[in-house]
């Protein structure tokens, strides 16, 4: 799913199993630190997004079993990366 899924202009992130039986990614992007946490089993997902300068955070779940639950990570992504290189979007 992954491979199919995910959008391949935007930064990969490290993956990893956790103790737990399950898959974290995560990514660093400037200021923020990215976590998700995935249960393959289910295909949910947890994501985390912490600014460390001003602490912000931004949290969804998310199903990775459908289309939409790659959507909605993609761009949650995007806008950051956006932010990065300076573009901001309406």
């Amino acid at each position: 799913s992954f491979a199919a899924e995910f959008d391949s202009e935007l930064s990969l992130p490290y993956l990893y199993p956790t103790p737990e039986g399950m898959l974290r990614a995560e990514w660093t992007i400037r200021d923020w630190e990215v976590s998700m946490d995935v249960d393959l089993d289910t295909k949910s997902a947890e994501y985390q997004a912490l600014q460390t300068s001003s602490e912000e955070c931004s949290e969804l779940s998310i199903s990775l079993a459908r289309d939409e639950g790659w959507q909605q990570l993609n761009s949650a992504l995007q806008r950051l990366e956006s932010v990065e290189s300076g573009v901001t979007s309406a």
